[in-house]
């Protein structure tokens, strides 16, 4: 836009410089008239009047083409200053957007000021007294305000039609602010159909970017057709040109060669054969001439209908080209939309899924924020006060001005206002003028043209006689070559007929070429009477364009007017709904506390009934076993969790009522600031458009003075001219006398001549001295005019200066309410996110609340099956004790053999008692198992009480060789295992955090404790000498149990992803895993449950390694292989096994080294876990291998 300001404004300068050119030539043809008048002296009486008329008459003409021209001038600066004043508004608006980056630079800063955040804590006491003072300091200048609001309120009154155009303005600046709010409110209720559609509108992106990219490939085949077509198109006309041009230059030279033939026969008169073979091929030659130019005429018609029809398909395909491009911006801005969705999506899913403790430091950074908002707008507040005085000067300054110069201005205003009203009559007379003229011109070419027509009508009749008449000769000349045949008295006369046909024949030739000549001269005339037609009749639509321009303008004038005046009374219709509407959201938002507020008093007592209730659940379980204590315990500390959490909620809801007050604080002074900073901005707009108008008055000043300028030309060539009369008539009084001295005796004679000539020199010196009067009046009037634009010019040059300092200043308020209008949107959107962050702190709090109360229910369950597990392990004790009594009775007697195979004990042959009837057997008779109770610990018995027994409820078969000796392989390992599990389970035992609440005996979770040494000696965190002892004892064994082992450890793996409840299972590409970044991402796993991480791989060859770890407790985990992910799980194989990992405390890392293609999974599993939920942070790369091709061994 600057740069087309730029190009108007060196147009008018130019324009200005051809004006004062003209003058300069018009000041020329003066002195050329002065000189015609030096040369005229004897006719001094008539020439001097003749002389005066035409100068007046042509001044008078020139001052009216130069009105014209500066009224031209004038509306075309008008129309730059409406352009300046459009590119400065814009300017505002990049400023406002600069300055919208700034505060976002400013924010990005503010986060990184989180540190310091403690020692503000300590220095808030600080801050409030000294917001107090402020406070007490912003009163004492409200009360100034007031007081400048009274004076400004006199200087208002004497502008009041100013105001109501500001205000107009104004209005119609909220109701864009009010709509772009509500289209904001509206983006975000769309943003929740927004996440439902996400996924249907990337199918339809990636359509529709297949199709653009068709259409683009479409454009360019067509683009590169149309051009071989114009190509080829352009080049077959060019050699159609050519052909035409070579058929042109072979019938002139044939023309020449008929000539010369033609000459060639007058010379050849008497070879009669030759003369007769002559006329027939000049026969021949006018026919093939015919012939030629019937062809050249098809054949431009058919290349003018070929050149129609190649700009019909260029205009075609130029629309679809437009189309299409128009069609892939729409999809453009689809696409760019789209992504600005997607992001905002996924920043509000981010900001969802954080946790509480990053919403607190969320809401002490936005605290801080306000802070420093709050210490900005007060520095903003002093400098508009101290601006605000300098304006108030500064208008009273200018009121002072402005009464000094109003009433040499009225008197400007009128002059101009006459001026123009005379140049616009003037210029409607010259324009009807012209147009009778036009259409005088057009009939008079109309005419000519007929009478053109009508003669190249008669032209074309005596042509096609002349044709005939040839065409008679020669058939005259046939028939008297067949007569000389005949006779031979003919004969004799033929050479005479024969020279007469032959001069009929040149006559005629040469009356053709004339013709032809004269029919190209009047087809000429033809198209350049057209052309003069259409000329005219483009002059005549333009006159008729700007009258109808003109009357438009007026019209569009009087219809904005009427505009907005009702635009003016909607906006105040609109401001009254709005505050309406602002009354009852606040009203609403204080309902919305409330019921808050009641509902977390509600949540409290809910917590405290729990409390109770679960403090008597552990008196009446206080005597149970340590299971029941251990369970009691974690309940115990989950009901200190539950405290923790109340506590942090009312310390969050403390604070939110602290924020909540200091945002309502906040958006009170932010209105204040407001109202005042719109007040400001109305002062300074409606003193924007009273030194606009007071400019408008100085350009006008300005054209005056360039007319009085060309009025002072004007009257020095009049005294010029008056100078150059007194000395002509001094020098015509000398020769006067000289001639009366010489010539006396005529004097009498001449008498009568003389008187005459003396009356008509009297009247000529009382016209000298009437017309030095006036030229001595006008040079005094055009002295006060130049004192008075001297004085005005400076007055201009002030208000100009004063101008920029205003537009300076206005631009800084505009600035500095859009940055307090930011703050206040910042201000609301952080108070709408402080609320959704209560609701989901309130959901996730209800939630908790309802696990607690589940498993209290569990617990209380478990209980009352523990108690009558307990009483009837009792009656079983009971029965079993009185039954071993009576044996015991009944075998007094020791018995020194086996009862079974009646073998005698010995030292290698050890004495065992049976669990269940205390007799003595050896190891083969007593090696038995069985359980008597459900999921109970293993008990040795003999043959008879295994089949036969009540007591017993599971009987377990033998694994391994009944007959084995004491020192085979499978017992050893078994010792091996068992020895290991002393070490381990010893140590780790204790830790065991997460099965505190399986209520089992010792034996079962010593049994726990032997299962867990197996896993945990087969994890990777075990040190060299764990995994040494395992090779050593995996050696030994033989490879069928070995494989029966790996089975029975794998089933577990399988039998999770069977039957286990997933939580989250995320799948990876090569392409994901390269993409994944350098931050961790989270994997949320519930109780008693696990989630899966599968990682499918294309081809083999490439590492992939991870890292994670695990909170609050540490998690099991496992690899497990699958060719495809639609292949069945018992095809799966377990690359490593289930083991428990200290993630809590450490990272743990590993790699895998993929071998065949196909689904790796990772399986993160908390199934051991029954109440606590576990949260994993992991991180996934991949190292490719590097293939060397060989050449940098060479």
């Amino acid at each position: 836009v600057a740069e087309n300001l730029r190009f108007e404004l060196d147009q008018s300068e130019l324009r200005q410089r051809e004006l004062s050119a003209r003058v300069r030539d018009l000041d020329k043809e003066a002195a050329e008239l002065q000189g015609v008048v030096k040369d005229l002296q004897g006719q001094l009486s008539s020439v001097a009047a003749r002389n005066n008329s035409e100068t007046s008459n042509g001044v008078n003409h020139q001052i009216v083409d130069l009105h014209e021209r500066l009224t031209a001038s004038e509306t075309k600066n008008m129309n730059l200053l409406s352009k300046l004043d459009e590119a400065l508004n814009e300017k505002g608006q990049q400023t406002t957007s600069n300055s919208a980056w700034k505060i976002q630079e400013l924010l990005e800063k503010l986060k990184a000021a989180e540190e310091e955040r403690l020692a503000a804590k300590k220095e808030a006491e600080d801050k409030a007294r000294h917001s107090e003072r402020l406070s007490e300091q912003l009163k004492l200048r409200e009360e100034e305000l007031r007081t400048c609001e009274e004076k400004l309120a006199r200087v208002k009154a004497r502008a009041s039609d100013d105001k109501e155009e500001a205000l107009a303005r104004l209005e119609e600046l909220q109701s864009v602010v009010g709509r772009i709010q509500g289209a904001l409110t509206l983006k975000e209720k769309e943003t929740g159909n927004l996440r439902a559609q996400l996924q249907g509108v990337q199918a339809s992106l990636e359509g529709r970017e297949r199709q653009a990219e068709e259409l683009r490939k479409r454009l360019q085949e067509e683009r590169e057709e149309v051009e071989q077509r114009c190509g080829l198109t352009c080049e077959e006309l060019e050699g159609q040109m050519l052909d035409l041009r070579r058929i042109l230059k072979s019938r002139e030279k044939e023309l020449a060669a008929s000539s010369e033939t033609i000459q060639h026969l007058e010379e050849q008169l008497d070879k009669l054969n030759a003369e007769r073979e002559t006329p027939c091929s000049e026969g021949e030659d006018t026919d093939t001439m015919v012939c030629s130019d019937q062809d050249y005429k098809t054949r431009c018609d058919s290349l003018m209908e070929i050149n129609t029809k190649l700009l019909q398909t260029i205009a075609v395909s130029e629309t679809s080209i437009i189309e299409l491009t128009e069609s892939r911006a729409v999809l453009l801005d689809q696409l760019a939309a789209s992504k600005a969705s997607e992001k905002h999506l996924k920043a509000r899913m981010e900001a969802a899924s954080m946790n509480v403790e990053d919403k607190e430091q969320k809401i002490l950074d936005e605290n801080l924020r306000l802070e420093q908002s709050l210490q900005k707008v007060l520095l903003q507040k002093e400098e508009l006060d101290a601006r605000l005085k300098k304006l108030q000067q500064e208008n009273l300054d200018l009121l002072d001005a402005q009464s000094s110069l109003k009433a040499p201005l009225t008197m400007t205003q009128e002059m101009l206002e006459s001026t123009k009203a005379e140049m616009v009559e003037k210029n409607l007379t010259a324009s009807q003028k012209s147009q009778s003229e036009l259409l005088e011109k057009l009939q008079e070419t109309e005419e000519k043209l007929r009478a053109q027509t009508e003669i190249c009508g008669h032209l074309q009749g005596r042509a096609d006689e002349l044709e005939n008449r040839t065409r008679e000769i020669y058939y005259e000349k046939g028939a008297a070559e067949l007569n000389e045949k005949t006779s031979s008295l003919e004969s004799k006369e033929a050479p005479s007929k024969l020279v007469m046909a032959e001069a009929q024949l040149e006559l005629n030739l040469r009356e053709v070429a004339r013709l032809r000549e004269e029919v190209v001269e009047l087809r000429a005339q033809l198209l350049a009477g057209n052309q003069e037609k259409m000329k005219l009749q483009a002059l005549q639509e333009v006159t008729a364009a700007s009258r109808e321009d003109l009357r438009m303008l007026v019209d569009q004038l009087k219809a904005q007017v009427e505009e907005l005046n009702r635009k003016h009374v909607d906006d105040i219709l609109r401001s009254q709904e709005r505050e309406e509407a602002l009354i009852r959201e606040r009203d609403g938002e204080a309902r919305a506390r409330a019921g808050l507020t009641a509902e977390v008093m509600s949540c409290r007592e809910e917590a405290e009934r729990l409390k109770m209730s679960y403090e008597a659940v552990r008196v009446e379980n206080g005597e149970s076993r340590e299971a029941l204590h251990r369970a009691n315990t974690e309940t115990a500390e989950l009901g200190v969790h539950v405290c923790m959490l109340t506590a942090e909620k009312e310390e969050a809801r403390l604070r939110w009522e602290d924020l909540s007050t200091r945002l309502q604080e906040l958006e009170e002074e932010a209105t204040q600031e407001a109202e005042r900073l719109n007040a400001c901005v109305e002062q300074l707009r409606q003193e924007n458009q009273e030194l606009r108008c007071q400019l408008q008055t100085e350009e006008d000043l300005l054209a005056l003075k360039q007319r009085l300028q060309e009025v002072e030309t004007l009257r020095t060539a009049s005294q010029q001219g008056i100078q150059v009369l007194q000395l002509h008539l001094s020098s015509q009084s000398a020769s006067h006398d000289n001639q009366l001295q010489k010539v006396t005796p005529e004097l009498q004679e001449v008498k009568s001549q003389l008187e005459k000539e003396q009356e008509r020199f009297f009247s000529l010196e009382n016209k000298l001295k009437q017309m030095e009067a006036e030229n001595q009046r006008c040079s005094q009037q055009i002295e006060e005019k130049n004192i008075q634009m001297a004085k005005s010019a400076n007055l201009i040059l002030q208000k100009e200066d004063e101008l920029i300092h205003l537009k300076e200043n206005l631009s800084r308020s505009e600035e500095s309410l859009a940055a307090a209008q930011q703050a206040c949107e910042e201000m609301a959107e952080n108070l709408r996110r402080v609320t959704q962050d209560k609701q989901s702190f309130d959901l996730r709090t209800a939630a908790e609340l309802d696990d607690l109360y589940r498993t209290k229910v569990n617990l209380e369950e478990r209980l009352v099956e523990l108690i009558r597990e307990k009483d009837a392990l009792w009656q079983k004790s009971d029965a079993l004790e009185f039954e071993q009594k009576l044996r015991d009775e009944e075998t007094e007697r020791d018995f020194n053999y086996c009862l079974g195979c009646r073998t005698q004990f010995s030292w290698w042959l050890r004495k065992y008692n049976c669990r269940l009837c205390g007799r003595p057997f050896c190891y083969y008779c007593c090696s038995n198992t069985v359980s008597t109770r459900q999921g109970g610990s293993r008990e040795s018995c003999c043959q008879d009480c295994y089949s036969q027994h009540s007591a017993v409820v599971e009987r377990h078969p033998q694994v391994e060789v009944t007959h084995s000796t004491p020192g085979s392989p499978f017992s050893r390992l078994l010792q091996t295992t068992r020895s290991l599990a002393g070490v381990a389970g010893g140590d780790e035992g204790e830790k065991l955090d997460d099965g505190v609440f399986d209520i089992i005996t010792e034996e079962e979770v010593s049994g726990v404790n032997d299962t867990d040494s197996f896993t945990t000696a087969c994890s990777p965190g075990l040190g060299q000498q764990g995994a040494a002892e395992l090779c050593a004892s995996a050696a030994d064994v033989p490879s069928e149990d070995a494989e029966d082992l790996s089975a029975a450890v794998q089933d577990a793996e399988i039998c999770l992803l069977k039957s286990g409840e997933l939580t989250l299972s995320v799948r990876f590409t090569v392409d994901d895993i390269l993409e994944f970044g350098d931050s961790p991402r989270e994997l949320f796993i519930k109780s008693s449950c696990y989630s899966i991480i599968s990682i499918t791989m294309s081809s083999p060859g490439p590492t992939v390694s991870w890292t994670f770890t695990s909170e609050p407790k540490r998690i099991s985990f496992s690899v497990v292989y699958r060719e495809n992910a639609e292949a069945p799980v018992e095809q799966a194989k377990v690359l490593i096994p289930l083991t428990r990992c200290n993630s809590h405390k450490e990272t743990i890392q590993g790699e895998l080294k993929v071998r065949n293609p196909g689904e790796y999974v990772l399986i993160f599993d908390n199934s051991f876990s029954r109440f606590i939920s576990k949260k994993v942070l992991y991180h996934l790369s991949l190292d490719k291998p590097v293939v060397y091709g060989g050449t940098d061994l060479l």
